[in-house]
């Protein structure tokens, strides 16, 4: 049974603004996105009947089923493969193989999980290396104070030990541009061992299982990474101190000092990896609804959500994904349930795409973009759908509008969110790197302006949980991330009304948005 919708004195005052301002259509639109829809498919979609809707994993095939069950039911047009809702994409599937993959020193076996996992490797099922150990401290290089833990050291051919936390009393941007400066140097390693990397509130193990699950790639994006990178391990402290025999606490301590003695070691390390892969498949789901207007209609507003997380790991462990993201595509399936619902279609098509494979790095997105299904230059914007933990904490009052600075779209952001009620507001984590994360950037690196949105209720207080949450021993990316009796769903409701206003008059405007700039995707490389 679907919820009724919020009728407090607030929302029926805003609703009641915007159909004074811009006529009826808009108050019908509104009062179309329903409560109910968002909260049953947030809970169908996180349910373990789904196992975490991994990509390529039978759960996701079931969420695409639904998906596409819930857009013909609603009347969106199919826009898939073949006159389906489905646009199948081809995936590369590996597991590391634990019992066939080690790392050795003498007699001394390390193992994955327990001792080691892995950051990045070339592309492949197998994969040997060896090479003399050197320990290199923090690999530092800062002009200004004259530190060079490199300094005298080839790292060519060698296993390279390094520390991959920030030395006390040490500033985060000094300490990554130091580091930065001596990559060039350490890409010429056959292998990097990055220590130090677990804490109080997380430890090795919890880093390792993030590390080990599922690889997944699409087919063909299977090239050897440019430049021969080499194959980097995080290690934990135990397995550290045994490469150093006994000595690792000493030696961490005098790098921290600057003092480093990365001398080689006598010792040589062989490193043996073994995966298997599958090929495997996972579907977009695409519906639409077809614009009214011979002169505009060939343009499209894309609203979109990534319906995938990270399924059922070798353990059995549920990456169940409530709020990241079966809450998003739920609210895309209010949206698009509105807009199948209004009696006169937009000017411009709209089209709602619920994607496969955004974990691995907006993969989805981009083999639909790639398939040119709609050409990307009547695309005219993005707006996606990636829930933030915020927007269950209370009735949403406030929002970020990620990418308003962009593009005019902003504009469009600003005045809607105004016309009901909501203050726009800055990110409160830039550091986080958003904008750049989540299926509208691919859009937007193609020339199209995007923008997703952070709600949160009223106060600052929101601000904390939610960094909580994203942090190590929150529910980002855990299993623990499931639906939970204190969520208040009216937040995403008015997270999803807000949405689809803008897209509505996206959708209406006699002009299309337009980019004020074109943003540089940071660069996001694990730090060796």
């Amino acid at each position: 049974m679907r919820q009724p919708l919020v009728t407090s004195a607030l929302v029926a005052c805003t609703l009641l603004a915007v159909a004074c301002a811009d006529g009826l259509p808009e108050q019908s639109l509104l009062e179309s996105v329903e409560r109910g829809t968002i909260e049953e498919g947030t809970r169908h979609l996180s349910s373990p009947a789904l196992g975490g809707r991994g990509t390529g994993q039978p759960g996701a095939d079931s969420a695409a089923a639904w998906i596409a069950e819930r857009f013909r039911a609603v009347g969106l047009d199919p826009a898939g493969d073949d006159g389906s809702f489905l646009h199948t994409v081809p995936f590369l599937r590996s597991r590391l193989s634990p019992d066939a993959s080690m790392l050795q020193m003498g007699a001394d076996t390390l193992r994955p999980a327990r001792d080691f996992a892995v950051l990045t490797t070339p592309d492949g099922d197998s994969l040997d290396v060896s090479g003399a150990l050197v320990f290199v401290g923090y690999g530092m290089r800062d002009s200004a104070t004259g530190r060079d833990d490199l300094r005298g050291v080839d790292v060519r051919d060698k296993i390279v030990l390094t520390l991959g936390d920030v030395p006390p009393g040490v500033d985060t941007a000094a300490f990554m541009a130091a580091t930065m400066a001596t990559q060039e140097q350490l890409m010429q390693a056959r292998a990097l061992l990055v220590a130090g990397l677990a804490e109080p509130d997380r430890p090795f193990d919890e880093v390792a299982s993030r590390l080990m699950r599922d690889r997944v790639t699409r087919v063909n994006d299977e090239a050897a990474p440019a430049g021969g990178a080499p194959l980097v391990l995080a290690i934990s402290d135990e397995a550290a101190d045994r490469l150093l025999q006994g000595r690792y606490a000493e030696r961490k301590a005098a790098a921290a000092a600057g003092n480093v003695d990365a001398r080689p070691l006598r010792e040589r390390v062989s490193i043996t990896l073994r995966r298997s892969a599958q090929p495997v498949r996972s579907s977009n789901v695409v519906g639409l609804v077809r614009g009214a207007d011979p002169a505009l209609r060939d343009e499209v507003v894309v609203f979109s959500a990534h319906y995938d997380a990270f399924g059922t790991d070798a353990n059995g462990a549920i990456f169940r994904g409530a709020i990241d993201n079966a809450l998003g595509t739920s609210q895309l399936l209010a949206v698009a349930e509105a807009f199948a619902r209004q009696p006169f279609a937009p000017r411009r098509s709209v089209l709602f795409l619920a994607v496969t494979g955004e974990e691995y790095g907006l993969l989805g997105t981009r083999a639909w973009i790639e398939a040119n299904r709609w050409p990307i230059e009547q695309v005219v914007a993005a707006l996606n759908f990636d829930a933030s933990d915020s927007e269950v904490y209370g009735p949403m009052t406030q929002a970020v509008g990620l990418g308003a600075e962009q593009s005019t779209l902003g504009d469009v952001f600003t005045q809607a969110a105004t016309d009901i009620g909501v203050t726009p507001i800055a990110d409160p984590y830039p550091e986080q790197g958003f904008f750049f994360r989540s299926d509208h950037f691919a859009f937007v690196q193609r020339g199209v302006p995007g923008l997703m949105l952070i709600g949160a209720p009223a106060g600052t207080e929101w601000v904390d949980r939610s960094r909580q949450w994203l942090q190590p021993g929150g529910d980002y990316h855990q299993p623990s991330d499931t639906v939970r009796s204190d969520w208040d769903f009216r937040g995403p409701l008015r997270s999803a009304q807000l949405m689809a206003l803008i897209g509505w008059r996206v959708a209406n405007a006699d002009q299309r948005p337009a980019m004020r700039a074109a943003p540089e995707e940071p660069d996001t490389a694990p730090r060796p």
